[in-house]
């Protein structure tokens, strides 16, 4: 199977000492296995472990991953010049 064509999760974490601010990723594991290595002892973590916001099952994760991407990009950029 091509990498492209692999499926897995896009994810969305928080933590409530981060009010506003959200981690955005994707994973060929499952969610919760990624959400136990985000609040691992040995990686870079707020004060307040992580919690899943949501998740989605995605076909052709790598190119998911690319629209998402473009989509945020868009849109942070409209609301840092006061657009929405």
């Amino acid at each position: 199977m091509k990498t492209q064509d692999k499926s897995g999760y896009i994810y969305c974490f928080s933590s409530r000492s981060m009010p506003g601010i959200y981690k955005i990723g994707m994973t060929t594991r499952t969610p919760e296995d990624r959400l136990k290595d985000a609040n691992a002892s040995n990686t870079w973590k707020p004060p307040t472990p992580y919690n899943i916001e949501m998740s989605v099952k995605v076909n052709c994760i790598e190119l998911k991953k690319l629209k998402l991407k473009r989509l945020l990009k868009i849109k942070v950029n409209r609301k840092q010049i006061g657009s929405d």
